[in-house]
C-alpha cells in the first residue's frame, strides 16, 4: 500500500511555496466540489476529500516537513529496517516516526508494534507501551520474543507509579501478598483482649473496695 503524493495530488512541485499550494487548492477544490458535479458525485466526492487531505498536510510546515521525510518511501519493510537502525543507535523519538509510518501502512504488523513498545519504554512511556506490547501479543501470540515481551510487561506491571515523574525506571522489588487472616485466630485475640479489660475492671473495683475497707477499720 502506497501513500498518494500530496504534490501531484494539487499538480504542485515539491518546492512550491505556500501561496501556489493555497492557489492551486482552490482551484482544484472549486473544480470538484461534489455540489458542481452532481452527475458524478461518487468520484468527485473521493478526489474533493483527496485535495482536502493534501492540503491540510502541506499547508501545515510542520506536517510538510514530516511527510517530505517519508514520502519517498511507502514500503514498511525499509521504514522498519530505518526504525530498527535508529533504535539500534538509541534515537528512540525518530525511531517512533518510522515506526509509526509503517504502522499507517499496517496496524497489524507485529514487529512494528513491539519495537513501538520497547521504544515507548526506554522514554519512560510505560503506560503507552503497555498497549503495544500487549497488542503484540494477542495479534501474534506466538511471537518468536513472546517470552522477553511477557516479562517486559510484567516488569512495568509491578513498578510503582509517580504522578508527577511517571513509572520508576529502576525495577523494584517483587511485591509480597498480604497475608490471610485466619478468622479463629481473629476471635482468639478478641477474647484475650475482652479478658484483659474485665479482669482489670474487677481488680481495679477490688482493690478500691479493700482499701475502703481498711480505711474504714483503722477510723
Amino acid at each position: 500500500m502506497n501513500k498518494k503524493n500530496y504534490y501531484d495530488i494539487l499538480g504542485i512541485t515539491k518546492d512550491a511555496n505556500p501561496e501556489v499550494i493555497k492557489k492551486a487548492y482552490r482551484k482544484l477544490a472549486m473544480q470538484y466540489h461534489p455540489d458542481k458535479n452532481q452527475d458524478n458525485l461518487s468520484e468527485s466526492e473521493i478526489k474533493f476529500k483527496e485535495i482536502n487531505e493534501a492540503y491540510s498536510v502541506l499547508k501545515d510546515q510542520s506536517k510538510r516537513n514530516n511527510y517530505d521525510n517519508f514520502a519517498g518511501s511507502g514500503n514498511k519493510t525499509d521504514l522498519f529496517n530505518k526504525a530498527q537502525t535508529l533504535f539500534s543507535q538509541r534515537n528512540f523519538y525518530e525511531a517512533l516516526r518510522y515506526l509509526d509510518r509503517v504502522l499507517e501502512i499496517d496496524n497489524n504488523f507485529s514487529y512494528a508494534l513491539a519495537l513501538k513498545g520497547i521504544s515507548l519504554y526506554n522514554l519512560n512511556r510505560s503506560q503507552d507501551a503497555l498497549y503495544y506490547l500487549n497488542r503484540t501479543l494477542i495479534i501474534e501470540p506466538n511471537f518468536p520474543q513472546a517470552q522477553q515481551i511477557r516479562m517486559l510487561i510484567n516488569n512495568i506491571n509491578r513498578r510503582p507509579y509517580n504522578n508527577a515523574t511517571g513509572y520508576n525506571r529502576q525495577r523494584a522489588p517483587l511485591l509480597t501478598p498480604m497475608p490471610k487472616w485466619d478468622n479463629s485466630k481473629i476471635f482468639s485475640s478478641i477474647l484475650n483482649i475482652f479478658g484483659w479489660v474485665v479482669f482489670s475492671i474487677v481488680r481495679l473495683i477490688f482493690g478500691s473496695f479493700f482499701w475502703i475497707v481498711l480505711l474504714f477499720i483503722l477510723a
